[in-house]
C-alpha cells in the first residue's frame, strides 16, 4: 500500500505486513524519498519503532563507551563487516 506524498512531495511510504506463525502480524512502514529519479529507503518503522532512531541511539551509546571518539564506533563497524563480531 502506498501513502500520499509527504509535505515536500517527494516522500513515499510503503506499508507491508509480515505474517509470522499463524496470526501474528508485524507491520513495517518503509519511508522512501526520490533522489535523482530513484527511490531510496531513508527509514523503516517496525511495529511503530523507527529503525533510524534506534540505530542512531545505538551508535551514540558505542561512541560514549569509547570516550566520545567516533573512531571507536568505526573500528567496531569495520570489525563487524570483516566478520569479527
Amino acid at each position: 500500500m502506498l501513502s500520499a506524498p509527504g509535505e515536500n512531495g517527494d516522500e513515499t511510504i510503503v506499508t507491508s505486513e509480515i505474517i509470522r506463525g499463524g496470526s501474528n502480524k508485524l507491520q513495517v512502514d518503509w519511508y522512501l524519498v526520490n533522489r535523482g529519479g530513484s527511490l531510496k529507503v531513508v527509514d523503516a518503522y517496525v511495529a511503530g519503532v523507527s529503525m533510524k532512531v534506534t540505530q542512531r541511539d545505538e551508535f551514540a551509546s558505542v561512541i560514549q563507551q569509547g570516550g566520545g571518539q567516533v573512531s571507536f564506533l568505526l573500528d567496531r563497524l569495520r570489525a563487524k563487516v570483516a566478520g569479527g563480531g
